[in-house]
């Protein structure tokens, strides 16, 4: 895996895995090597609050709508 990979990535990694579109809100991202058909992506970056929070109930959504 490359060096920047954060604990919070294991969400996109888990999307990624399930065949689920990573939100482009979501600040996660699926680090590289970690599956052999991914190079790495970028993690976006947040300054304002309620981005953050969007981007959290965004994920949120997701997950939920994934069991369903």
């Amino acid at each position: 895996m490359d060096e920047s990979a954060r604990n919070r990535d294991v969400a996109a990694v888990a999307l990624y895995a399930l065949g689920i579109e990573r939100p482009e809100t979501m600040t996660s991202r699926v680090p590289a090597n970690v599956f052999v058909d991914v190079k790495g992506q970028d993690r976006p970056i947040f300054r304002d609050p309620i981005d953050a929070l969007l981007s959290l109930v965004l994920w949120e959504i997701t997950l939920l709508t994934a069991w369903f």
